[in-house]
């Protein structure tokens, strides 16, 4: 449809673009994307040195997934924060073991990596995905939608005004720049070394940790 053209691209004719056009050489090209209806414009997931907090669609083993995507074997091991149902543990993987844990789609995780790299993320599974958010912090992947703002997230999620009591949404952090940046909805400050702030997108492909005074189910769509 016209939207898609327009949205994507800036103009109606996709139909006349080259066959083989590709412009975020994710092997899909611009032309399928549009039949698929998905971004024809979305980069490789950027991987620094060190532990790195990503958002990756993907939903299966850990090991099957740093296989997939440990294209210049930098990945040294991956992680991630999970809550069993009465407390949060830290689960770790060490690539080339048998995997300790599942990735879900909606839940970012810990890549260790011993070099820069970047490569292709695999498609979302999914055109909803459901969030199930408990007290304190919980790893969130961005996985669908075109854009999403700090602001739009905390109205999506606790659509009160800022400063309002009581809050369900406290705080969002992501790690960037080695250092944990973080906007707190209560204070409405931003602290870190690189400052939040409300009208930044957040990024498909960074994993954020978001911080809950209580329990919250939440649904995204594409």
């Amino acid at each position: 449809p016209d939207f898609w053209q327009i949205a994507y691209t800036g103009t109606t004719n996709i139909l006349n673009n080259p066959a083989g056009k590709d412009t975020d050489g994710d092997g899909v090209t611009d032309y399928n994307a549009y039949l698929q209806g998905i971004n024809p414009n979305l980069p490789k997931v950027q991987v620094g040195p060190g532990w790195n907090l990503l958002s990756i669609s993907y939903s299966g083993p850990v090991d099957a997934l740093i296989a997939a995507i440990n294209t210049q074997n930098n990945i040294i091991g991956a992680a991630k924060w999970f809550y069993n149902g009465t407390a949060y543990e830290w689960l770790d993987y060490r690539t080339g073991a048998a995997s300790p844990f599942t990735v879900i789609q909606n839940e970012a995780i810990y890549v260790e990596s011993t070099g820069v790299f970047s490569f292709i993320p695999p498609p979302a599974p999914s055109s909803v995905t459901t969030y199930n958010f408990v007290v304190g912090w919980n790893p969130m992947s961005r996985v669908l939608g075109s854009s999403l703002t700090i602001q739009q997230l905390k109205d999506s999620i606790d659509p009160r005004p800022l400063g309002t009591e009581p809050h369900k949404l406290v705080a969002v952090a992501v790690y960037r720049g080695g250092a944990w940046n973080i906007y707190n909805f209560v204070t409405q400050t931003a602290t870190g070394p690189i400052k939040l702030s409300l009208s930044e997108a957040l990024s498909r492909h960074a994993g954020y940790m978001l911080n809950f005074a209580s329990n919250v189910d939440w649904k995204l769509a594409n």
